[in-house]
């Protein structure tokens, strides 16, 4: 039985560990032809039976399309969260408040993927209900938890696929904003918010009979600042996933808003002990994000939404996290996707006590996002990276971005180098390229390490007896000298000046007169060579003439 978790989505975003063993052209390609698990699995031992160097990430673009929002329920209604039963049917549970934040759990379901939703119908309630979890076990219960204000973590469950419910029991005296999980071997997991010596901590609860009874807290993570709202996630290979926010205590003296961030810590012992933290999303001024939700997606990766419904994602599993990506506007995500690829996040668009807040679903499907590809050309070097990141060329000179998607090029020369502008589409010639096909952009880097023969270049006519000025102009530091040769044809005829100065501020000259016994001729040229770094030279350009 395939049970897919309400919050799995919607807060955090996490991403394939596979992928990121890939080169990143590889991995786009791969991704563009919506290689399945397994194959991408093989591609990545084939590549790795060959590596000898580093490892490359992949593209921080989710290339998901989302379509038009659907209301599920009217306000007031809020702290929502949504899974998909074994039957196909959607559920989604949520609080429905009769005035201030006196309300009660709800839910609604629909039989369509989220098209159309029935009336909602009450779940529990013990007082002031709020932030409901619901999951389906192996078994097809229904079991929900949920935290009455100052009374604890709740829990009711429905062996009836939502028609009836038992009476709601509480599980813990202490506890608010709780997470349900099914552990692969069958345990369920509880995760909540308490009062630690510290401050507000992260725990967990475990169950080994099904809900009946629970184990006594083990704290997940404890830190000065307000620590809340966590969400469960096992991956594929067994890992767990706990990510929750940091509050910091007091608000910005100058915005009035709180400073957070979101976080993640792992388990590899289901839930007994905890990783470290990892941070997912830096600290930032943004209200007061109450809801993390983490999802691993069809193809392996780990991704996670949160409120404003932003997403981020990682491809090792929740090491390291990518770039923000934002969904629509709204707060309190929790997103799932389906077995087809669709994905489907649930969230409300106010906070409570709003009463004009509804509950809303927003479908995404995958979308064939077009590639931008950086080249570069020239007589110098040089790298490009882009805005959003993606790009460092460098290296990884290719890049899927979101179709719309407006990219900033920024060349940097090395040493020795100027960048003297861009070539490829026609929308590159300012290095800003808006993605809305594959697009190639081609770099013109050149050596800022010269000489450079002015004169003769080629048409001049010179004639034996005359004095004429060699010109030259250089740039980096080509020495104090130059020799100046003629050449005829393609052979050295004479030397002209063994050591002749180099000149300055980018230029020199050599006032060279002509033999009278010049021999004439059509074929001339002049080579002007460093005497302290043969690196430094150049011949004229075209032939010049000597004639009587």
């Amino acid at each position: 039985m395939l049970v897919e978790k309400h919050n799995i989505f919607a807060l955090l975003a996490v991403n394939a560990l596979m992928s990121s063993l890939l080169p990143p052209l590889l991995v786009k390609t791969l991704r563009r032809l919506n290689m399945n698990k397994t194959l991408l699995s093989l591609a990545c031992f084939v590549f790795l039976a060959g590596l000898s160097g580093g490892v490359s990430a992949a593209s921080d673009s989710f290339c998901v399309s989302w379509g038009n929002e659907t209301t599920v329920t009217s306000p007031p209604a809020t702290s929502v969260n949504i899974i998909r039963l074994d039957d196909g049917t959607l559920f989604t549970a949520y609080i429905l408040y009769s005035g201030g934040y006196d309300g009660a759990i709800y839910a609604s379901k629909s039989t369509d993927n989220g098209t159309t939703w029935g009336n909602p119908f009450y779940v529990g309630s013990a007082g002031q209900s709020l932030d409901p979890s619901c999951i389906q076990l192996r078994n097809s219960r229904i079991m929900c938890a949920f935290s009455p204000a100052d009374v604890g973590i709740w829990t009711t469950y429905s062996d009836d696929y939502g028609n009836t419910w038992s009476a709601p029991v509480n599980v813990s005296r202490y506890g608010f904003v709780p997470d349900l999980m099914e552990l692969n071997n069958g345990e369920i997991l509880l995760a909540c918010s308490m009062g630690c010596e510290s401050s507000i901590c992260i725990r967990v609860m475990k169950s080994t009979d099904g809900g009946v009874n629970w184990s006594a807290p083990v704290t997940v993570y404890d830190s000065p600042d307000r620590d809340s709202k966590a969400d469960l996630l096992q991956l594929n290979d067994g890992t767990i996933l706990s990510g929750f926010y940091t509050l910091i205590p007091d608000p910005d003296p100058e915005t009035g808003s709180y400073w957070s961030s979101l976080k993640l810590v792992k388990s590899y012992d289901n839930g007994i002990t905890w990783t470290d933290e990892t941070t997912v999303v830096p600290f930032y001024s943004a209200g007061d994000p109450r809801w993390i939700s983490l999802l691993q997606v069809n193809n392996g990766e780990v991704w996670a939404a949160f409120n404003g419904l932003e997403l981020v994602r990682s491809f090792d599993g929740g090491t390291t996290w990518g770039n923000r990506e934002s969904i629509t506007p709204g707060v309190w995500p929790s997103l799932i996707q389906l077995s087809d690829g669709t994905f489907i996040t649930a969230f409300t668009t106010g906070a409570y006590p709003d009463i004009s807040s509804e509950i809303h679903i927003i479908k995404g499907t995958e979308a064939d996002c077009p590639v931008l590809s950086v080249t570069k050309t020239g007589s110098g070097s040089g790298t490009v990276t882009s805005s959003p990141a993606g790009i460092d060329c460098g290296t990884d000179c290719s890049e899927v971005y979101n179709a719309g998607t407006t990219v900033t090029l920024t060349p940097t020369p090395a040493g020795g180098s100027l960048f003297s502008g861009w070539n490829g589409d026609e929308d590159c010639s300012d290095g800003s390229v808006t993605m809305n096909a594959d697009r190639t952009c081609t770099a013109i880097f050149n050596s800022n390490v010269s000489l450079t023969v002015t004169s003769p270049n080629g048409g001049e006519n010179w004639k034996a007896g005359s004095t004429h000025p060699i010109t030259w102009a250089y740039a980096g530091n080509p020495g104090a000298y130059v020799k100046i040769e003629l050449v005829q044809g393609t052979s050295v005829k004479s030397t002209i000046a063994k050591k002749a100065p180099i000149g300055s501020g980018g230029t020199g000259s050599y006032n060279w007169t002509i033999s009278k016994t010049m021999k004439t001729g059509s074929d001339y040229k002049i080579r002007i060579t460093s005497t302290s770094n043969s690196s430094y030279a150049d011949t004229s350009d075209g032939f010049f003439t000597i004639s009587k």
